[in-house]
């Protein structure tokens, strides 16, 4: 059915979690029309990762956390204006990165665990505030552009593949006032 003019939502990983052996595409039509992927429970993404929405998705709205395990490269991307919002996102992977090939912003936690996050001036990760970050390593890091919302003292995971040691990280202090 066509929901694309009647408010409705659509619950994914809600009380057990979910995986996706490939890429998924998550299209959302329509004013008050939402998908909740991640709900409340683990989601394992092994492809790439599709929105295509105006009105923008967030992963994990309820504490379900996005994980990011396979082999290959994986990209997440939007088709359309939305915005695209991960609650809890953690990269873990059995070799290569996940691409931003759109903005994201994290909400609540970032575990960086195995291979890394790579982002440009365009496609920005931003980091919410209060968000805690957990891992950041010569295993596991942010390469590229990062937008830090908020007032705390806090501490980029930030590196780079081509160096020996890739894990480079960059702090900043509270500011005074």
């Amino acid at each position: 059915k066509d929901s694309s003019s009647t408010a409705h939502s659509f619950i994914l990983a809600n009380s057990t979690g979910d995986k996706f052996d490939g890429n998924v595409t998550f299209i959302q039509k329509g004013t008050g029309v939402n998908i909740y992927p991640a709900y409340s429970e683990s989601t394992f993404f092994s492809g790439d990762v599709v929105v295509e929405s105006t009105t923008g998705m967030q992963f994990g709205a309820n504490g379900g956390f996005s994980k990011f395990k396979a082999g290959s490269i994986q990209t997440i991307q939007r088709n359309g204006s939305g915005t695209i919002q991960f609650k809890k996102l953690e990269v873990d992977k059995k070799g290569n990165y996940v691409e931003l090939a759109t903005p994201i912003t994290v909400t609540d936690s970032l575990n960086l665990f195995k291979y890394y996050l790579h982002s440009d001036s365009i496609n920005l990760l931003t980091l919410s505030d209060n968000i805690k970050v957990t891992g950041g390593s010569d295993s596991s890091y942010i390469m590229g552009f990062v937008s830090k919302i908020g007032n705390d003292s806090f501490l980029f995971p930030l590196g780079s593949p081509e160096l020996t040691h890739p894990y480079h990280p960059l702090g900043i202090s509270a500011p005074a006032n």
